[in-house]
This record gives C-alpha cells, sequence and structure tokens, in this order.
C-alpha cells in the first residue's frame, strides 16, 4: 500500500508539472542581441573634439551599439581621403577648400553635426589679441588702424577659416586682406611672435587665449563672434559607409548629441576631468579657459557656410559653389523648425 500511495503521489506531481507546461504560452523565439557596430572616428588633440572622449566614456555610444574606435591624429589634412578610402567613418576636416572640392569632384562626404559655433557668450573662444603697450598707446584700436599690420594667424591660414574671419574684421574699415600681412604660425610660438614684435596683431584660440593673457601685457582687439555671429566654425562629417548606413548615422548622431548635453551641464567635475585628460591640459586651465559652443539641437548653420563658401569661391580656390543639399546630410538629427 506505502508504494502504491508514492507512485500515486509521483503521478500527481507529473500531471501537474504537464499541465502547467500546457498552459504557458509558447513565446516567440529571443532575438539575439546584435553584434556592436564599429565606427572609426578621426580625431584632434583639441578641446572640442573632448565631446567624443565624453560621449565614448559616458557610455553613450555603447547604449546605441556602437563601438567607436578614436583614432588619433596631429592634423586634419588627412581626414577627408581617409573617409573617402573608407579607413574613417566619421571626422572633422578643416573647412577648406579641398573640402568643398573633394565634394564637386564626386566625393561621397557630408556634414553630418555642427562641432563648433561662434556663439555670442560671456567670453570669447577666438579672438584677435594686440600689445597691451600698443593698444594704451592708441595703435589698432579699430581696424582701420590695421592697415600695414603683420597678423599672425593659425596654420590653417589666410586661405581657411582663419583667413576668412580677418578679412571679415579688415570689411568693417573698407580693408581687405592685400592691406595687411598674414603669417601662419604654430601655436606654441604665437605668444613669444607678438611679444617679439614679429607679428602687431595675433589670431588665436582657447587654450592660448587664457595662456597668453595670464601674462597681463596682451589685450583682446576683436571677438570672432562680433563679426560672424553663430557661424559653425567645425562640424562632424560622415564618410560613405555612415551615409550608405543611416541607421548607424543615427545612432551615432543620438549618442553624440547625449555628450552635447552632458557638456553643456558646464564644468564639473566630470566634463573638467575628461577634457583635461582627452587635449592633455592642466586642469586648473581646462577650469579657466572659454569653452567653444556645440550647439544642443545639432542644427548646422548652413547660411554661415554658404557665405564662407562664397569668400572661397571668389578667391578663386574653388571649382564651383555647392548647394546645401550637396554638402549637408540630412535625416541624422531631429532639428525644430
Amino acid at each position: 500500500m506505502q508504494i502504491t500511495y508514492r507512485i500515486a503521489k509521483y503521478l500527481k506531481v507529473v500531471l501537474a508539472v504537464l499541465l502547467l507546461a500546457a498552459c504557458t504560452p509558447i513565446g516567440e523565439p529571443a532575438t539575439p542581441t546584435p553584434a556592436p557596430v564599429l565606427v572609426r572616428v578621426g580625431v584632434l588633440p583639441f578641446m572640442s573634439n573632448a565631446i567624443l572622449k565624453i560621449a565614448d566614456a559616458e557610455g553613450f555610444f555603447v547604449e546605441q551599439g556602437l563601438t567607436v574606435e578614436l583614432v588619433p591624429f596631429r592634423s586634419s589634412n588627412d581626414f577627408v581621403p581617409l573617409l573617402l578610402q573608407g579607413e574613417l567613418d566619421v571626422a572633422a576636416p578643416a573647412l577648406t577648400a579641398g573640402f568643398f572640392n573633394a565634394i564637386a569632384r564626386g566625393g561621397n562626404v557630408k556634414i553630418a553635426l555642427p562641432l563648433t559655433a561662434f556663439t555670442p557668450q560671456d567670453c570669447p573662444v577666438v579672438v584677435v589679441l594686440a600689445r597691451k603697450s600698443d593698444v594704451e598707446a592708441g595703435k589698432y584700436a579699430s581696424p582701420a588702424q590695421w592697415k600695414g599690420a603683420t597678423i599672425g594667424i593659425s596654420l590653417a591660414g589666410a586661405q581657411g577659416l582663419p583667413g576668412y574671419v580677418v578679412d571679415l574684421f579688415l570689411r568693417q574699415a573698407g580693408l581687405t586682406a592685400q592691406d595687411v600681412t598674414l603669417t601662419a604660425l604654430d601655436p606654441a610660438v604665437q605668444g613669444e611672435a607678438l611679444r617679439s614684435q614679429q607679428v602687431d596683431l595675433l589670431y588665436a584660440a582657447e587654450p592660448w587665449i587664457t595662456r597668453l593673457l595670464a601674462g597681463d601685457d596682451v589685450v583682446v582687439l576683436s571677438r570672432a563672434e562680433d563679426v560672424a555671429p553663430d557661424l559653425t566654425s567645425s562640424f562632424m562629417v560622415y564618410g560613405p559607409s555612415l551615409l550608405a548606413e543611416p541607421e548607424v548615422g543615427r545612432r551615432f548622431a543620438t549618442a553624440y548629441l547625449n555628450a552635447v548635453r552632458q557638456y553643456h551641464e558646464g564644468k564639473t567635475p566630470r566634463n573638467v576631468e575628461l577634457v583635461a585628460e582627452y587635449a592633455g591640459l592642466e586642469t586648473e586651465l581646462v577650469q579657466q579657459v572659454c569653452w567653444s559652443d556645440i550647439p544642443l539641437d545639432g542644427a548646422v548653420n548652413v547660411d554661415s557656410i554658404m557665405l564662407y563658401q562664397e569668400w572661397l569661391h571668389d578667391l578663386g580656390l574653388l571649382d564651383r559653389l555647392l548647394s546645401a543639399d550637396e554638402f549637408l546630410a540630412t535625416g541624422f538629427v531631429e532639428v525644430p523648425e
């Protein structure tokens, strides 16, 4: 009897399990997690490029299913060829005639996101500097007094954005680049060139502005945002791979703009830490310098680019003027109208 009872009890358990299994709905097979997509991004050792460090370090790329490789470069000269060859997927090439001409000749690269903009703010990120002694003596008080001056500019030179901004300053006084001498200087020697009177004026950007002003013998004459307000001065450019895979491009843009939102929280301890680590700068300096504006909405000021492109065309540097559709990628960011 004891054995029969045990068998009956066992059969009840088996029956209960079978009934439970029968009543449990059969779900769809689990969808396998897609493998992360590799995106290779060319980066430069500038503070503005630290936005990509923020996106990477804070996991914003991983959240979008991306494995992003930040490939360091010292110069942006090779970015466009490497994008066209598929060696890079994203980069921030200098906005030169070469960029526009590459597109005009059939190159499949386009601006996708803004990196920096000359947004008017409490502090300047690009300026023209002068010796304090000259300003106190009444020299260079207005662009009209710049005639005949030697102006030091960044290595991007007279035929790039620095030359364009200087030209905008000169236009205020009816002058042109032919009325001054533009000298390309490495940032590391800019201060010495100004102080030793090798140049009369200096086109400078952060963090060099803060470093030079610390000496109390240099002053700001003019700010770039005064003559080119809201000009989108640098960009993230997509190569053929991301242009051909819009979903991946959108995911990259989403992660990027998440990092921009954190960046706009300002000089928080975490942001200062990441920017200083990325740019190889002292934490104290990063806290002091003026940070470039990166548009929160991901919108590119197309009108500002068209004006700059027309300037390049007037210099005879462009094959032809491009329409916005030719150089701007759309659909990756939802921009408010």
